[in-house]
């Protein structure tokens, strides 16, 4: 007919113990994928003389123990780009001993100073905070390749692009990640990641599009929350020394 008669997949039992049993049916599933052969579902054949098992069926009383087709798989690569979409979903965070005082929040500067901020008002070796929405990324998806992209302004005064730099970029360790307000500390007040990315950057050239090092872990244990869903926010924050100047929201 139109089954192939071929086994896929056997078990061995005396025919009385009660339990569940598992078949491994992959090769059926990638021929059905693939259209090797229609899918029409697989046939449980008895090859011994006794009566065979009772299977438990669509119509049985408990329903965990119906008949169950379970498939694990991995879809194919899809890549994504978010911008910063709103002034408070990129922040700065003032250092202790700066003009504006310790955990001083700015939300709305026209750059990133990475991360030292030595134009007066100074703001030290602040922290900086974006937040990126809708990351339509399923839960527990492999992550194959993420980073950070900036454009790079001219450096004011004292400041330069070009003078040592170390910067340490973190994630925030939480489902879906709030906007930036300006109560003191809301950046370093946020959990983050044990996964991080360190960044040691070459000189910058203004207006040049710079990409940060593989942020992929950070965001592979983000994505791996319990509660993490597709759409949520995910944020980063960048600390270290020295000084960038990249275009802010």
């Amino acid at each position: 007919g139109d089954f192939d008669g071929t086994q896929i997949a056997s078990i061995t039992t005396n025919g009385t113990t009660v339990g569940t049993y598992t078949f491994n049916i992959t090769s059926a599933v990638q021929g059905w994928k693939a259209a090797s052969y229609p899918n029409y579902g697989v046939i449980l054949k008895n090859d011994i003389g006794f009566n065979g098992i009772s299977w438990v069926s669509r119509e049985g009383a408990t329903p965990a123990q119906r008949p169950v087709l379970e498939i694990t798989y991995t879809s194919a690569s899809t890549a994504l780009s978010r911008s910063i979409t709103a002034s408070s979903d990129d922040a700065e965070e003032a250092a202790a001993g700066s003009g504006l005082g310790a955990g001083a929040m700015y939300l709305i500067s026209t750059d990133l100073e990475l991360v030292r901020d030595d134009e007066p008002t100074t703001s030290g070796l602040q922290k900086v905070g974006m937040r990126f929405n809708n990351i339509t990324i399923p839960k527990g998806a492999t992550i194959t390749g993420a980073y950070l992209r900036f454009t790079s302004l001219a450096a004011d005064a004292p400041m330069s692009n070009s003078e040592a730099t170390s910067l340490t970029i973190r994630g925030q360790a939480i489902d879906n990640a709030a906007t930036f307000t300006t109560t003191t500390n809301n950046i370093s007040s946020r959990i983050l990641t044990t996964a991080s990315t360190s960044w040691v950057p070459n000189s910058w050239v203004t207006g040049t599009l710079y990409n940060s090092p593989s942020v992929v872990s950070i965001v592979q244990e983000i994505v791996n929350r319990a509660g993490w869903a597709s759409g949520s926010s995910m944020a980063f924050v960048i600390t270290g020394t020295g000084h960038r100047a990249a275009a802010a929201w």
